[in-house]
């Protein structure tokens, strides 16, 4: 880049040009994604391409991070993928710790799988204990409490002491069935690179 060339939007952010995260984001469903499924791909495609984008998503560097070692050669050097990886994985780091989320969660895992597979040193318990501690603040260790709740007769209804009673009766709530989903796969892939 010469100094007269402005930076593309996507290395302002520490990443590679837009057609190589697509190529990345394939490469990351075919190599990691198809024997650790934590992520849909559907929604993922949405969320980092989507036309609402204004800054990359956490997992668009997650990706970068885990997904650069299998480009070929011949479409980035070792030394930009050794830049890319390792900004990628500071951003998660900063922006994980900043402000806990299922999407940060879902960026630690990625990279502690990415971690795991070269490491199992102390960097890789690091990542571990973050994750950990990302769950619990996110409560992904436990069902929803707001699925179950129960149907308790009105005290001014005019009901009749033999009528049915309904206290008890548990009664189910509106909620988003993708979420918990989502946290469930999370929790999953949390536990099983905590006892790997």
């Amino acid at each position: 880049m010469t100094p007269h060339e402005a930076p593309t939007t996507s290395e302002r952010y520490g990443l590679p040009p837009v057609e190589i995260q697509v190529q990345l984001v394939r490469l990351y469903f075919e190599n990691i994604n198809s024997w650790f499924p934590i992520i849909d791909a559907e929604s993922l495609w949405t969320k980092l391409f989507g036309p609402s984008m204004s800054e990359p998503n956490i997992l668009m560097y997650a990706i970068v991070a885990a997904a650069s070692r299998f480009l070929p050669a011949t479409v980035m050097t070792r030394a930009k993928r050794d830049y890319y990886h390792i900004s990628a994985a500071q951003k998660i780091m900063l922006l994980s710790f900043e402000m806990p989320t299922l999407d940060s969660l879902e960026a630690m895992i990625i990279m502690a799988v990415d971690v795991v597979g070269t490491s199992n040193g102390p960097k890789c318990w690091a990542i571990m204990s973050m994750i950990c501690s990302i769950s619990l603040r996110l409560g992904i260790n436990r069902n929803s409490s707001s699925i179950f709740g129960t149907l308790t007769p009105s005290a001014s209804s005019s009901i009749s002491a033999k009528s049915i009673s309904t206290t008890g009766v548990p009664i189910i709530d509106p909620i988003d069935f993708a979420i918990e989903e989502r946290k469930r796969m999370l929790f999953w892939g949390a536990y099983v690179l905590d006892r790997f």
